[in-house]
Order: structure tokens, then C-alpha cells, then sequence
């Protein structure tokens, strides 16, 4: 198989660039969230599986406005959230989502990972 060749990137037009400014603005509209319970929202934010979140506010790793956080406790965007000792950036599940599209070129393959080093 050939090598893929690399994709020219051009800068997005005014109009473009006004629309993904708009959908930010929604997408970080934080008022209309509603409380989550806090393993969900950790886990939604890339910290781990639910059931470790579960596991980790037992073990009293993580904390909520500075106090130690219960199971099952609810959190808002507003809340800041501590997992042993780092500050973590929440993720609401109900946000917009970003959508990326990428036109795959004949001979380049699709994975997070390739031992082979392949495009």
C-alpha cells in the first residue's frame, strides 16, 4: 500500500468561524444544567469508570469545594472538584457534542494506537 499523503488544512471563512462561535456560546451555557450525581459527572470527564469514581469517594480520594466528597452526592458546573489532590475540569454529558470530520485516505488506517507505525 502507498503512503497517504498529507492533508492540506485551509483557514475556515468568516462565516464559519462566526457558527462555531455560536455553538460554543450554547455549549457553555451553564445555567440550564441540572445537579449530576458526582461519579457520573467524573466518570463523563474522562476520570475513570463510574464504578472507580464510586470507589475513589469512598476511599475519601475525592473532593467537593474543598470538603470530602459522599457517595452519591450531586454537583453543579459551578462546584470545584478535586480528585487526589488534582483539579479536574468537568464535562457535562448533556452539552452539545464537538463533532471532527475526517475524509481517511486510501492507505491510511483508523486507530488510537499501532505498534506497526503505519499512517
Amino acid at each position: 500500500a502507498a503512503k497517504a499523503k498529507k492533508l492540506v488544512v485551509r483557514n475556515p471563512n468568516h462565516k464559519i468561524m462566526e457558527h462555531a462561535r455560536d455553538l460554543k456560546e450554547r455549549r457553555s451555557d451553564l445555567s440550564r444544567f441540572e445537579p449530576e450525581r458526582l461519579q457520573k459527572v467524573l466518570a463523563a470527564s474522562g476520570v475513570g469508570s463510574r464504578r472507580e469514581m464510586e470507589e475513589w469517594i469512598s476511599n475519601g480520594w475525592v473532593t467537593v469545594n474543598g470538603r470530602i466528597a459522599q457517595l452519591g452526592e450531586k454537583v453543579t458546573p459551578d462546584d470545584h472538584v478535586t480528585v487526589k489532590g488534582s483539579i479536574i475540569k468537568l464535562k457535562w454529558a448533556d452539552r452539545l457534542p464537538r463533532i471532527i470530520l475526517y475524509y481517511k485516505q486510501e492507505g491510511e488506517i483508523v486507530s488510537r494506537d499501532d505498534p506497526q507505525g503505519r499512517v
